[in-house]
Order: structure tokens, then C-alpha cells, then sequence
């Protein structure tokens, strides 16, 4: 797996799970950094949405609808436990957005 790639895993929380998609930001040593892939916008506060980038080339991204990266938090897993399918790749427009988008966060 690279940076900029997009999979599919099982997220879980307190109470539950699904699979999400996911976008890749590091894998080394069999630990996968990530963050969550949403397409729920619209409902959430503005203190959410604030944190979350919208990916303008979803479809070439392999994503199914308008989706946005959750950069409120970085996810961890070990590649070894999960079977991760990659579906897609950020766009290089996508990815140079993202970065200054990080880079001007509060």
C-alpha cells in the first residue's frame, strides 16, 4: 500500500462497526495510518465540517458518491490482522489540495 491510496476496512467502534473506506497516509512496519472516508456532510456541525476535505475526483478515487476525507483523526491498524482491498487513488490535484488543506488547519 501506498500514500494517496484508498481501501475498504472494517472500522469499529463502541457498539458496533461497518466497512468504510478509508485513505492511506502511511504503511510501514505492517501499521497502516488512515484516515476514515465519509460521505456524510451535510448533517454535521460546522465544527465538524470544517475538518473534512472534500475529494473533488471521487469517481477516479474508486469511490461510489461525493466523499470527504475525516481528518479529525488518525486511525492505526496492523495490515497483518485485516484484509485490506485497495479500491482507488487520490488524484494528484486531490492529493496537492489535501496537503495544503492540512497544512492550514487550526
Amino acid at each position: 500500500m501506498k500514500t494517496n491510496d484508498i481501501s475498504i476496512a472494517y472500522i469499529s467502534w463502541n457498539g458496533g462497526g461497518k466497512k468504510r473506506p478509508i485513505y492511506i497516509i502511511s504503511d510501514s512496519d505492517n501499521k497502516v495510518r488512515f484516515y476514515k472516508i465519509t460521505s456524510k456532510y451535510e448533517n454535521k456541525s460546522f465544527e465538524i465540517r470544517k475538518n473534512y476535505f472534500k475529494i473533488d475526483h471521487w469517481k477516479e478515487a474508486g469511490l461510489n458518491k461525493q466523499s470527504y476525507i475525516d481528518t479529525i483523526t488518525v486511525g492505526k491498524i496492523d495490515k497483518r490482522k485485516f484484509n485490506l482491498k485497495i479500491i482507488g487513488r487520490l488524484s494528484k490535484q486531490d492529493a496537492e489540495e489535501l496537503v495544503m488543506f492540512l497544512n492550514n488547519q487550526d
